[in-house]
């Protein structure tokens, strides 16, 4: 049986889980868990890729991208143009075009899980937690250059150009590569009493792969090259988070006696998240001219250890440039993957309550929110290619962060 293309279908995929809670006082526990889950990554691996393949998709364009006109009428459809199909049932492409090629043994991708976590309830509704979680992702998707020429080598090189003449690309796609995380966590809570609860988180931790989001690698001759620190990985993450109720008026500890300053004062939920992480790392790369090596990326050469300067902006540099320099001709930088580090993250969200009634009936809630309060810069990591004029320059901001926006609302509530 296979899926489609030659796969193989898995017929059995063991996922077990099992955990355990031990009590050690009436104020202390300990818990822990192990746990395999398995996933069919994103589509275009297990699902576009084992589906574009002639003759399972024939794609079919109709009019031109982008004019904005219907081709047609609403009333019928138009006539698609088919591919004849010769005799043979063989569809012959162009010559020399790239292509893909999936293992007939393709794994499916899956995680194991685990964790042990020591637990105790401290006072007044506030526990405290702290443990080790982590994470190994095995089989995981990955796109290979099969038809990479070795340093030097040039295109001759290819070694499909040197088996069959071929020089366009020929990818690898396929499920085998791994991933591990592990992180100590600590956590301090405290449930909701008296107008007040709030959360704080710190981790301490380290992802490792061989390029996350289905990469394709640099060098794609020696895949232990590319294993290194994750393109998200953050060594240290702190959130706090909070909701509290201004302890002023009627029940509450101050000014219940003066009912002007109550009013104006009480009533009011103030609720905020303030994340901090440090940077996420990214690559000293190179031009690929130099290392005469078609289907394959450069990396730099290192030459002395990293010092962090601190600037943004034109001119002011992160880090050191000079540490990095372009390799030599006919041979890979001697660089590894992931071992600079970007600036680090700092955010604050905040939100105002309150309800106002109206009447018994009617309740009027106003409520402002302000993103990034303190309109704190998020920059993107500085230029990584060492063969760039703005090698180490940071011109540019983190994606999804931007600066403090306020937004205000009336909700008239019966």
């Amino acid at each position: 049986m296979n899926l489609a293309t030659g796969v193989d279908a898995q017929s059995l995929n063991f996922a077990p889980r099992v955990g355990f809670a031990y009590r050690l006082t009436d104020k202390q526990v300990i818990r822990g868990g192990y746990g395999i889950s398995y996933w069919t990554g994103r589509f275009g691996f297990t699902g576009g890729t084992l589906s574009t393949q002639f003759p399972t998709i024939y794609n079919v364009q109709q009019g031109n991208t982008g004019d904005f006109m219907v081709d047609g009428t609403l009333s019928s459809l138009p006539v698609v143009q088919f591919v004849d199909i010769p005799t043979n049932g063989r569809i012959t492409p162009a010559p020399n075009q790239a292509f893909f090629v999936i293992p007939s043994r393709n794994r499916l991708p899956y995680v194991q899980n685990f964790n042990l976590t020591y637990q105790r309830e401290l006072s007044n509704g506030v526990t405290f937690d702290v443990g080790y979680v982590g994470a190994l992702g095995r089989q995981l998707p990955f796109n290979r250059a099969l038809n990479a020429a070795a340093p030097g080598a040039g295109s001759a090189g290819r070694p499909f150009n040197i088996l069959f003449g071929h020089t366009a690309d020929v990818s690898l796609r396929a499920n085998g590569v791994n991933s591990n995380y592990n992180s100590l966590q600590a956590n301090l809570a405290k449930r909701y009493s008296q107008g007040l609860t709030f959360t704080v988180a710190y981790t301490y931790s380290k992802s490792l792969d061989v390029g996350n989001d289905q990469p394709g690698f640099t060098d794609n001759l020696d895949l232990r090259r590319q294993y290194g620190p994750s393109g998200f990985d953050r060594t240290h993450m702190f959130t706090a988070s909070h909701l509290i109720e201004m302890p002023f008026g009627k029940g509450k500890p101050f000014l219940k006696q003066n009912r002007a300053a109550g009013v104006i004062l009480g009533g009011w939920q103030l609720n905020g998240i303030f994340r901090f992480a440090t940077g996420t790392p990214f690559t000293a790369s190179a031009d690929a001219t130099s290392c005469n090596c078609p289907g394959n990326g450069q990396f730099a050469d290192a030459i002395a250890p990293v010092t962090y300067l601190g600037g943004i902006g034109p001119g002011q540099p992160w880090f050191s440039t000079s540490s990095f320099a372009p390799p030599g001709p006919n041979r890979f930088g001697t660089v590894g993957r992931n071992t600079i580090r970007g600036l680090r993250l700092t955010n604050y969200d905040v939100s105002i309550f309150r309800i106002f009634a109206v009447s018994e009936r009617f309740r009027l809630e106003y409520r402002a929110e302000f993103y990034n309060l303190t309109n704190t810069a998020h920059f993107s990591n500085p230029s990584g290619s060492v063969t760039s004029a703005t090698f180490g320059i940071i011109s540019g901001t983190l994606s999804g962060y931007s600066n403090r926006q306020v937004q205000m609302a009336l909700r008239l509530k019966f």
